[in-house]
């Protein structure tokens, strides 16, 4: 916004910026953005975990574990890794 984005350019509709930019227009309460932020991001992940959760291979990882991410590089490169030939 400082350097001259438009609040209606196309990345402006991503999650959270409106909401952002709108509090930095109107001088609105950093945590009252946050929170309608944080609601926002829970409203649009919900119906993704409600998907996630219907397919039967999808593999959960929580990432409040220290080795969560050397387990997901673990399973990305093993679902990249080519068949081997029959």
């Amino acid at each position: 916004i400082a350097r001259g984005v438009s609040i209606d350019a196309p990345g402006m509709g991503s999650l959270g910026y409106r909401e952002i930019a709108d509090a930095l227009s109107q001088g609105g309460d950093p945590r009252d953005t946050l929170s309608r932020v944080v609601v926002l991001t829970r409203q649009y992940a919900k119906p993704q975990e409600t998907f996630f959760r219907s397919v039967e291979d999808a593999v959960w990882i929580d990432m409040t574990h220290a080795d969560a991410t050397d387990r997901a590089r673990s399973l990305v490169s093993t679902f990249l890794r080519p068949a081997a030939p029959h």
